[in-house]
C-alpha cells in the first residue's frame, strides 16, 4: 500500500505538546494515475500512428492518381493524332493505376476494419486454380521487368482461404519488396503446401 503522510508541529498547543501525524492510503489514487498516463502514452502513440498512416497514404494515393490525370491526357492526344497503339499503352497504365488505387482503399479500408475491432476472418471454399489466378489478376499492376511471379500450378485443390486478406497481404509484400529493391529481380512463388 501506498501512504500520504503529513506531520504538524502541535508542541504550541499545551493539550498536545507533540507532532500530529495524518497518513491517508492513496494507493488506489497512484494506481488511477498510473492507469491514465500509460492510457495517455498509448492514446499519443495512436495519434502519432494515424498521422504517419495519413501522410504515407496521401504520398501514395498521389502516385496513381498522377498517373491516371497524365494517362488521360496522353490518351486524348493519342486519339486526337489517330494513334491507335499509343491509346493501347494509354489504356493499359489507367487500368494499372486504377488497381493500384482500388489496393489503396482497400488497404485503408482494411486498416480501419482492424483499428475498430470490424475486421473478420471470411474463409470460403475455393478452388485454387481461382485463387491464385484472382491474385494474378489484382496485382499485375505490380509487375514490372525486374518482377518475377511464379505460380507452382501442380496439386489444385480446393482450399479455405479468405480471397481479399490473402490478396492484401501478398499486395503488401510485393509492394515493399519492389520499392526497397532498387536493383536485382523480385520472386513471388506461390504454391499449396500441405498442414
Amino acid at each position: 500500500r501506498t501512504f500520504a503522510i503529513t506531520a504538524s508541529n502541535m508542541t504550541s498547543i499545551p493539550e498536545i505538546d507533540g507532532i500530529l501525524i495524518n497518513a491517508h492510503d492513496i494507493t488506489e489514487k497512484i494506481k488511477a494515475q498510473e492507469e491514465i498516463s500509460v492510457a495517455l502514452q498509448k492514446e499519443q502513440e495512436l495519434h502519432r500512428q494515424k498521422n504517419h498512416f495519413i501522410s504515407t497514404v496521401s504520398h501514395d494515393f498521389k502516385t496513381p492518381l498522377t498517373s491516371i490525370s497524365l494517362n488521360i491526357q496522353l490518351l486524348e492526344k493519342s486519339l486526337t493524332d489517330g494513334s491507335i497503339a499509343n491509346s493501347s499503352k494509354n489504356i493499359v497504365r489507367l487500368n494499372n493505376a486504377t488497381k493500384r488505387l482500388t489496393a489503396l482503399i482497400n488497404e485503408v479500408s482494411l486498416v480501419s476494419k482492424e483499428q475498430s475491432g470490424r475486421l473478420k476472418f471470411n474463409p470460403e471454399e475455393i478452388s485454387s486454380s481461382i485463387l491464385f489466378d484472382s491474385i494474378v489478376e489484382q496485382i499485375d499492376y505490380l509487375f514490372q521487368q525486374n518482377v518475377v511471379v511464379d505460380i507452382n500450378k501442380n496439386h489444385f485443390r480446393n482450399v479455405q482461404a479468405d480471397r481479399s486478406l490473402i490478396i492484401h497481404i501478398i499486395d503488401n509484400v510485393l509492394n515493399n519488396a519492389i520499392k526497397f529493391t532498387a536493383e536485382g529481380k523480385v520472386e513471388l512463388n506461390c504454391s499449396l503446401v500441405s498442414a
